[in-house]
């Protein structure tokens, strides 16, 4: 009674390789050796895919067929969670 454990829970964002954004929750049960009850601590991961938006949807065509080069700037943002350099 009174002692503590550390447990150390990891998720892998590539458990399915499907690129798909989603939310994996499950529960994790904690059963003791002496005693009868049962506890569940809810758990939760996210996978946002894609993380960035692009300002642009659509790339000129015209550059391809005449093999020029061409150059445009746009804005990226993050919408995970997490940084991105």
């Amino acid at each position: 009674m009174g002692e503590g454990l550390t447990l150390r829970v990891q998720f892998d964002p590539a458990y399915r390789a499907d690129a798909h954004s989603r939310v994996a929750e499950e529960a994790l049960r904690v059963t003791y050796d002496e005693h009868p009850h049962v506890d569940e601590v809810a758990l939760r991961g996210a996978v946002s895919f894609p993380n960035l938006h692009f300002e642009k949807t659509e790339v000129r065509g015209d550059a391809f067929a005449f093999c020029v080069e061409r150059k445009s700037n746009g804005i990226w943002k993050n919408r995970s969670l997490f940084p991105f350099w």
